[in-house]
């Protein structure tokens, strides 16, 4: 019933508590109206108890807690759900739902007018904070919001369809003058988040990506950007995130919607750009109205300017086309017209070499050589350019013969080696999987040797030491080779420091290890020192429909109370992603998340790749430093006698 609380249900539930009845507990038909109670927001997870589980909930008064209201709990004391009383009258005006003893919803009516006019996401459910101004459950306005949050709302506006809801998501006219930019960024601002807003009901009825059974998975975006206070006649500091995108799951296939630019004001995090049904690879990156150089000392005929901005009236005419060409893509997208999809993505490519071709500048080169790379080879991938490996092995050719630099030529070979196993691996049966793999394998080797000190070196000699590694779980000769060579190569790289990680980890067996990490949360900090004198479980780990979770919470649940713990340190990208992966997985036992996921430190500082089982005995000893689900239950048996 995701309606508002009647106002008589309301005081008749809050009245069995002020009479004080004793036998309160006992009173099947209020405990039963108790649970009845839904948030007034949808996709709050919460605990709800089966009418055979009902049986043993309670109704007790709130006093314990020094609130008026009452409180169900479960057979263990749990708390179920909280209704309190803040206005001194005879009605219920906070309305709190928990999941595992945790409060992780809240509705609110703060003025007493018998209407909830707030909501309030917690713990693992986030940090949302909404206001309904009008009493019609719809939120108005964010008072608190994460830039992942923001995604998943913006994804919920276009499944329902629901304008209201995404107008409080982008960004308005007193934000921006809040924000203290320039005039002309402010006018910017102003002119595509009307635009947003002018589109979107359009957008949300033809777009194809999402439908009623569409998910939100994840937060799709890098890291944010600090714009300093100074820069382009900015009066403050600004945070964004460029380029955001709300990752889709349809019926087990993965779809992208592009969120664009967001940009954080106070604690509420909002969308400029109106979001777009695409294809991974399908669209040139939109340009920044941010990012970009510092233009004030330039004078009018200067020639340095950003990557997406005209020189002459050529660049402009191939602009011009790029845009158009956007446009029929959408088209092209929404009616699933393949045939024309392929011939957009090779005029695409055919476009993005004149662009490059139109540059003097090894830097503006170079980044729409990547953007040419990165696109094709995409396409490529998803299936929507079947020719597109061989558009990308044509202008690695050309710009071998044009002596381009080796940044750029091991870029675009890196890309196609990339797409051509990751397309071959998608379509493989299973007889065929080894034999892709050592191809894969001998294609990174002789990638290494052609160009050992580029970027995507590292990468391939990471790709090469985990394979490896994983190939033999004995012999780690072939691993450490790898994960030293990208030492030596790249000593201060971030791939150097997850190979220190690693080695130390290969290197561990029988001997303590230093390893600590935040909790979810970010409050404290968990260390293994702490645990000294326990038999301990490090799992690392993603979420994958397909693991044994359960195993590892038998496990937890037999030996919790003999000397046992279980430590998770969620690598997944962002923090709503790490807790939603806890309430699928239920998983026990304590919980460690990091922002930056594989590249953060927690996971750097043992050069982890996932999934990962690290076994501890009561030494603070490495007992067994990959061990697998099912021989961990005889292995902690034996550390615990």
């Amino acid at each position: 019933m995701n309606l508002l609380i009647s106002n008589t249900l309301r005081i008749s539930l809050l009245w069995i508590v002020v009479a004080g009845c004793t036998k309160l507990a006992a009173q099947d038909k209020e405990l039963k109206t108790a649970l009845s109670y839904e948030p007034v927001q949808s996709g709050v997870e919460y605990d709800r108890p089966t009418a055979e589980q009902m049986k043993t909930c309670k109704l007790v008064k709130a006093t314990k807690i020094g609130k008026s209201g009452f409180v169900v709990i479960d057979r263990n004391g749990q708390v179920l759900r909280m209704f309190i009383n803040n206005g001194g009258d005879a009605s219920v005006d906070q309305w709190s739902y928990y999941k595992d003893g945790v409060e992780v919803y809240r509705d609110i009516d703060t003025d007493f007018d018998g209407k909830v006019d707030q909501f309030r996401w917690f713990s693992t459910a986030g940090t949302r904070w909404g206001i309904d101004t009008n009493g019609d459950s719809v939120i108005d306005q964010w008072r608190s919001i994460s830039a992942e949050e923001v995604t998943a709302e913006i994804v919920r506006s276009v499944k329902n369809r629901d304008l209201k809801a995404y107008r409080a998501l982008v960004l308005n006219e007193k934000e921006i003058d809040q924000l203290g930019v320039s005039d002309a960024v402010a006018a910017k601002l102003k002119k595509r988040s009307q635009a947003a807003l002018k589109d979107f009901s359009r957008m949300a009825a033809t777009q194809r990506l999402i439908s009623s059974k569409s998910k939100w998975v994840h937060f799709g975006g890098v890291q944010p950007a600090l714009v300093p206070k100074g820069s382009n006649g900015s009066k403050k500091d600004v945070v964004v995130y460029e380029n955001v995108a709300a990752m889709i799951e349809n019926d087990g296939e993965h779809g992208q919607l592009s969120i664009g630019t967001l940009v954080k004001v106070g604690r509420v995090w909002k969308s400029i750009d109106l979001p777009k049904a695409m294809d991974d690879k399908s669209a040139v990156l939109a340009a920044s109205v941010f990012i970009g150089p510092d233009d004030r000392f330039m004078d009018s005929g200067s020639n340095v300017t950003s990557n997406s901005t005209p020189r002459n009236s050529e660049q402009q005419k191939l602009f011009e086309q790029l845009e158009t060409l956007e446009k029929k893509f959408d088209a092209a997208v929404r009616d699933r017209d393949k045939r024309t999809i392929s011939k957009l993505n090779n005029s695409r490519a055919d476009l993005l070499i004149q662009i490059a071709s139109s540059y003097d500048e090894a830097e503006q080169k170079s980044t729409w050589i990547r953007q040419f790379a990165d696109t094709v080879a995409g396409a490529y991938q998803s299936g929507d350019f079947p020719d597109g490996l061989s558009r990308v092995r044509e202008y690695y050719i050309q710009l071998k013969r044009e002596k381009a630099g080796k940044q750029d030529l091991g870029y675009l070979l890196y890309r196609m080696i990339s797409a051509r196993y990751s397309k071959k691996f998608e379509d493989a049966k299973q007889s065929d999987v080894a034999d892709i793999q050592k191809k894969y394998v001998a294609e990174l080797e002789e990638f290494v040797d052609v160009y050992p000190n580029i970027d995507q070196s590292a990468d391939a000699m990471m790709q090469l030491a985990i394979w490896n590694e994983f190939a033999s779980t004995t012999d780690t000769k072939d691993a450490e080779k790898w994960y030293s060579k990208i030492v030596r190569t790249f000593p201060d790289g971030v791939a150097s420091k997850k190979a220190r990680g690693a080695l130390a980890r290969l290197r561990s067996e029988g001997r303590a290890i230093r390893f600590s990490g935040p909790y979810l949360g970010g409050q404290n900090t968990y260390s293994l020192d702490s645990d000294r004198g326990n038999v301990v479980v490090i799992h690392y780990w993603q979420y994958n429909k397909d693991a044994d979770y359960e195993g590892l919470e038998q496990i937890y649940r037999k030996y919790r109370r003999k000397g046992f713990n279980l430590i998770n340190v969620n690598l997944d990208a962002d923090a709503t992603s790490a807790r939603k992966a806890i309430r699928d997985s239920k998983l026990p036992g304590v919980h460690l998340f990091q922002k930056g996921g594989m590249e953060s430190a927690v996971a750097t500082q043992l050069g982890i790749a996932v999934p990962t089982i690290i076994l501890i005995d009561k030494k603070g000893k490495v007992a067994n430093r990959n061990i697998r689900i099912r021989d961990l239950e005889k292995s902690v048996d034996k550390l615990l006698k």
